[in-house]
C-alpha cells in the first residue's frame, strides 16, 4: 500500500511540475472523512472563505539567508478544518523523505503555519514547494525550534490521535 501511495505522490508531482497543474498535499490518518488531496487554494480557502486574510510570517527560514515573508493558514485551523476531533499531532513528510511530529501544544504556543506563499506568490516545486512550516515568533537563530519545526518541500500531512 506504501508503495502505491508513492507512485501516486511522484505521478502528481511530475504532472503538476510538467504541466503547471495546482500543486497538492495528500493528508491522510485521523481525518474527518476519506484520505485525500488537497490543493492549496483549498488550504488556503480555510481562512479566505470567511473574508479573513492569510497569516504572515516573516522569519529566516531554514534553507535562506535573509528574513522572507511566508504567508498561508495556521496549523491549528488546518488540523480543525481536517482532523477528526481528538487529533494530537501530525506527522509532516517532504519530498525528500524527511519527516518531522508535531504535536498540537507546539503548534499552539510556537503559532506555526502551513505557508502557501512566499513573498506574495504561490511556493511552487522548484522553490521547495507547494508548502512549508514556519513560525514569525524565531527571532534569534539561537533558538533551537528553528532546526526542530521547519520543513518544506511538504508532499503528505498524517493526523494522529
Amino acid at each position: 500500500m506504501r508503495a502505491v501511495v508513492a507512485v501516486i505522490l511522484f505521478v502528481i508531482f511530475a504532472v503538476t511540475t510538467v504541466f503547471g497543474a495546482e500543486p497538492k498535499i495528500y493528508i491522510s490518518g485521523a481525518l474527518k472523512g476519506e484520505s485525500r488531496f488537497v490543493s492549496t487554494q483549498e488550504i488556503e480557502s480555510i481562512l479566505l472563505a470567511a473574508n479573513g486574510s492569510l497569516k504572515e510570517a516573516y522569519t529566516t527560514a531554514v534553507d535562506k539567508q535573509q528574513k522572507t515573508k511566508f504567508e498561508g493558514v495556521g496549523l491549528n485551523e488546518f488540523i480543525d478544518r481536517y482532523g477528526a476531533q481528538g487529533v494530537q499531532k501530525i506527522v509532516v513528510k517532504a519530498w525528500d523523505g524527511y519527516s518531522i511530529t508535531i504535536d498540537k501544544e507546539a503548534i499552539t504556543k510556537h503559532l506555526l503555519i502551513l505557508a502557501t506563499r512566499e513573498n506574495g506568490k504561490h511556493i511552487s516545486y522548484k522553490q521547495r514547494g507547494p508548502a512549508r512550516v514556519v513560525t514569525g515568533r524565531i527571532q534569534s537563530e539561537t533558538e533551537q525550534l528553528i532546526e526542530r519545526v521547519q520543513i518544506f518541500a511538504i508532499r503528505e500531512i498524517i493526523f494522529i490521535k
